[in-house]
Order: structure tokens, then sequence, then C-alpha cells
């Protein structure tokens, strides 16, 4: 006999934080936010030999995102946009402030899942995997997309706080050098993800795989955390087939000659204790 049982993501930062101009990416956005129902609206995963029919509503979140999007803007297009209405405000700060009120504070993505003999711990556990899965495939179409830093998912019997912040993502519009990042529609990245069966993976099997998780790591780093730099090196080295641990020796070495005055010896050290 199948059941439903019904989860809410409930995100709290909302999209569109970044500071350079964007006229390009607001409709990048708008065209994510066209397609995203039906790439990423019906999913059929298998965890355990138990099958899960997934149906993803994102009717209240693309509403509140286009909200969103009509009352913020970014910081350069802001003080552009007061010059038109200043003379109906004392400053900036009332014009902004106005503004604000009228924004989503928050928003929700209800996720409904069938399955037969259902094991509630592995439901619980295969859907947040899947969130993480979401959570990439979003920011790898439009880098910063989606936030699940302080994020709530709520299950049938309880409440979970997510910390996936997507800063790595959306810090790569501030850098105007290679590599050049852009929009890559949505379905493009559903089919890539598809053909390496990605959604039903818990653990590693691949280079990209490895690189993936590596990358979600990061994600769940704190801000200012040393480890985000192993988890980048762990992305790159599975991305490029380096030796495992070889870009780790390389920082090693590195930090060695800045902090060791004595850096023959402690590289001598180091080098031991990785035999």
């Amino acid at each position: 006999m199948s059941q439903s049982l019904e989860y809410r993501l409930v995100i709290k930062n909302l999209p569109f934080g970044i500071t350079n101009s964007g006229k390009d990416q607001k409709l990048n956005i708008h065209m994510l936010l066209n397609d995203i129902q039906s790439n990423l609206g019906r999913f059929e995963l298998n965890r355990n030999n138990m099958g899960i029919l997934l149906n993803i509503d994102w009717t209240k979140a693309i509403s509140d995102i286009r909200k969103n999007m009509e009352k913020n803007f970014f910081m350069d297009e802001l003080y552009t946009e007061f010059e038109k209405y200043k003379d109906k405000y004392e400053s900036v700060n009332d014009f902004i402030n106005e503004r604000f009120i009228e924004i989503p504070k928050e928003t929700e993505v209800v996720i409904v899942a069938t399955v037969t003999n259902v094991n509630i711990v592995t439901l619980d556990q295969s859907i947040k995997n899947f969130i993480y899965h979401l959570f990439l495939a979003l920011n790898l179409s439009y880098p910063g997309f989606i936030n699940c830093y302080y994020a709530r998912l709520l299950s049938p019997k309880d409440s979970e706080e997510l910390t996936l912040s997507n800063n790595g993502f959306e810090e790569c519009w501030s850098n105007e050098n290679w590599p050049i990042i852009k929009y890559i529609p949505i379905n493009t990245v559903c089919n890539w993800f598809n053909k390496n069966n990605i959604w039903n993976k818990f653990i590693s099997e691949t280079r990209l795989d490895k690189c993936l998780f590596s990358l979600l790591h990061f994600c769940e780093e704190s801000k200012i955390s040393p480890s985000k730099i192993v988890w980048l090196a762990h992305a790159l080295e599975s991305i490029y087939e380096i030796p495992q641990s070889a870009i780790l020796y390389s920082l090693k070495d590195r930090i060695s000659i800045v902090l060791y005055e004595n850096y023959e010896e402690e590289r001598s050290k180091i080098s031991k204790k990785n035999q």
C-alpha cells in the first residue's frame, strides 16, 4: 500500500543579494523561474530498494522570488532608481525601507513523497540528500540562486536546520577574470545530473561525485574555515586527476614557509608524518 508524506523546505534567504550590475542576471533568473517547475517538479528515486516518487510544488517560491526581484535592486541600480523618486523621500534609507517592507522575508518549496512500505528514517535521509543535490543543481545553473543557510526542512515528525550557504557560488559573479561565469539552462543541468545518476547518489563513486560532494562540504562549512581550502583542494584533485592529497602536501609546504623560521627542519617533520 502506497503512502504520501509532505515535506517543506522553508528558505529564509531569497536570491538576488549580489552587488554588481545585473540586467542580464535578472533576465537569467526569470528564465530559470520559467523553467523550474517543468524541470524540477517530479523525480523518481530509489534507496535501499524503496522506490520514492517526489512531486515538488514551486508555486509559492516562484511567486515570492518574482516579488523579491520587483522590489529589490543591485546596489548600483538602487541609487539610480532613488534619483527618480528622491523628492518623495527624506533619505535613501527611507526609500530602501519602504521597498523592503514589501519584499517576502521567506518562502517555501513543498515536496510530496509517495512510497510503498515506507521506512521513515530512510525516507527522511533520502529527502535531505535530494535537497542537497537540488541546491547544487540550481547553483550550477545560476550561481547564487538558492541559499539554504538557516533554511528549515520540515518533515511529518521533525524539523531540521540546514547550513548550506551559496556564498561561494554567488561570489563568482564578482570575478571578471577567468573562468567566465554564465547562466546554464536548468534543463541542461538536469540532463547532466540524470546522465550521471547524481540525484540518487549518497556516496561518491567517481571523480565527478567526489568533486560535487566536496563542493557540498565546502558550502556547509562556516564562512571562515580553514577546512574550506581542503575541500576545494579535493574538488580540484578530482577534476584534474591529480594524485590524491597532492594538493594538500603542497598547501602544507607553503604554510610551513610562512609559519616556521626553520623551514627545512619543519618540512622534514611534515614529510615523515605523511609517509
